[in-house]
């Protein structure tokens, strides 16, 4: 990916990035997509109050490549995956349904007075997005998964994709497992127990 400020000074601040491949061998670099990124808050000025830099829970569109060089693009405005060849084709699939929801929070943050003050100097999003930022994984055969965001306690879940950018399943990780990555027909996860120990752990898809 390229930042904003690779594109000049006269960019200026924004929340996207281009997703780019490189040639080594022409030594060029083509711009495939653009995607959201992370929400800056608007106002940027110091302060010695707590504040995040960015703004919590806030949509970001997510990517990753097929081994065959395609790029899908998760994009968060409506939850809808864009499928962009090798040879530059756009394919656009249709969008998701998804429940709108907050996410869970430390206990400290449930005092009175830590939620005012917090609320006081962020700004938050209003809803939780519908995916995980960074949840986008490919595998071997060139399918989609994308990690969806859970209330708190339910296990991992993924919206699987084909290579016509449709939902075509979902899956639920067994409870306590966190995905690894892929091999051809197979999934690897990790599941940790209560001294510490992971154990590495290998599903039939």
């Amino acid at each position: 990916t390229t930042s904003p400020w690779g594109r000049g000074p006269a960019a200026g601040p924004s929340d996207s990035v281009d997703v780019a491949r490189w040639d080594p061998e022409q030594h060029t670099v083509e711009s495939l997509a653009t995607v959201k990124g992370i929400t800056r808050r608007r106002d940027q000025s110091p302060s010695m109050k707590p504040r995040f830099p960015n703004v919590p829970f806030a949509p970001q569109d997510g990517w990753a490549v097929t081994p065959d060089g395609d790029v899908f693009v998760v994009r968060s405005g409506d939850y809808h995956i864009d499928r962009v060849g090798r040879d530059g084709k756009l394919v656009v699939g249709p969008p998701i349904e998804h429940a709108v929801g907050m996410t869970h929070q430390p206990a400290e943050w449930s005092e009175p007075a830590y939620i005012e003050e917090m609320i006081a100097n962020n700004e938050f999003a209003e809803v939780k997005p519908p995916f995980v930022p960074g949840g986008a994984r490919t595998t071997p055969e060139g399918e989609l998964w994308v990690e969806r965001s859970m209330p708190f306690g339910e296990p991992t879940t993924y919206d699987v994709f084909d290579d016509r950018a449709t939902n075509v399943k979902q899956v639920a990780l067994p409870e306590g497992r966190r995905l690894l990555g892929f091999g051809r027909g197979v999934l690897y996860a990790v599941v940790e127990d209560e001294d510490g120990l992971q154990t590495i752990e290998r599903y039939r898809r």
